[in-house]
């Protein structure tokens, strides 16, 4: 009898844990869903949130490799040696062609944007800009030129 009681128990306890994950999976199910979308779209702000060297216009060329990274904040170009940061200024120019005059304690830039059809030489590929960098750094007396490739990025 005392077998027969203590299976009963058991066979009760299970059947009222399944009814209570039942009863808590579809009470759950749905707003999990939901949270789940939540969560998505709460994290993907903040995975796309900008940083200050984060680019609306990115070029880069080669021989030697360079890149050029100009966002709202910032104006990043890094060669194979080097980095210069420096903060964003206002362009001069029109609407074809900008002109960017960066002077600060370590370097002078001089960049230049123009609206022309480019050719990468490494991949081939066109960009819809034609950039012209001019760097110095630090002691140096003659400015270094870079040609290569760019295009605007958008969101």
């Amino acid at each position: 009898m005392k077998k027969f009681a203590i299976l009963l128990l058991g066979v009760c306890l299970t059947i009222l844990s399944c009814k209570d994950k039942k009863t808590s999976e579809s009470n759950d199910g749905p707003s999990e869903n939901v949270t789940a979308a939540d969560t998505v779209v709460k994290k993907e702000p903040s995975a796309e949130k900008k940083t200050a060297t984060d680019g609306n216009f990115k070029a880069n060329g080669s021989e030697p490799f360079w890149s050029l990274t100009i966002s709202e904040r910032m104006i990043k170009l890094k060669t194979v040696n080097d980095s210069i940061l420096t903060p964003h200024t206002e362009p001069t120019g029109d609407d074809n062609v900008k002109r960017y005059a960066l002077h600060t304690e370590m370097a002078k830039m001089n960049i230049e944007i123009t609206e022309t059809e480019c050719i990468s030489a490494t991949s081939g590929m066109a960009s819809p800009y034609s950039v012209t960098v001019e760097y110095m750094k630090g002691r140096e007396t003659e400015f270094t030129k870079l040609e290569g490739c760019g295009q605007y990025t958008t969101d």
